[in-house]
């Protein structure tokens, strides 16, 4: 052993089993990466995923029961379109051409077209939004203060 070796080993001596410590930390973490990695694995990632694009309307949805066809079929029968109200906010704002943008009347979008009847997007104050849940005029409050001067939570 030269005297530099010798130094070396001196100024950072290796403990009996720390070598063996380290081995097993790394099978373990190898251990952790496999079983991670695997996790996805299994016989039900396989199976084709649902189509969404196969339902055309509300009654090709999955679990939709004859009572709840019934049900819908009776609300139409009653109502020539249903009112989806909100606040002004970024779910339902005003373009620059006058149409509304934003996630409710996207939302009113694709209800009409899953139910056949038009869902229409209206941005109302908030007493209006209050006094259309109280008449059953308004059936879709997309947002609604506790209070006037509280911020607005998603129904």
């Amino acid at each position: 052993m030269t005297d530099e070796s010798y130094e070396l080993r001196k100024a950072c001596p290796l403990r009996p089993g720390r070598k063996k410590a380290g081995r097993i930390t790394a099978l373990f973490l190898a251990l952790v990466f496999f079983t991670v990695c695997s996790a996805g694995c299994s016989k039900d990632t396989l199976r084709s995923p649902f189509n969404i694009n196969s339902i055309k309307s509300y009654r090709d949805i999955p679990g939709v029961t004859d009572g709840e066809i019934k049900a819908i079929e009776a609300l139409k029968a009653k109502r020539q379109s249903f009112s989806c109200g909100g606040l002004l906010t970024t779910e339902m704002f005003i373009q620059p051409d006058g149409s509304y943008g934003g996630f409710t009347p996207q939302l009113c979008r694709l209800l009409s077209g899953l139910f056949g009847i038009p869902f229409i997007p209206e941005i109302q104050s908030w007493d209006d939004l209050v006094e259309g849940l109280t008449l059953e005029q308004s059936i879709l409050p997309q947002s609604l203060p506790l209070r006037r001067n509280e911020s607005p939570f998603t129904i």
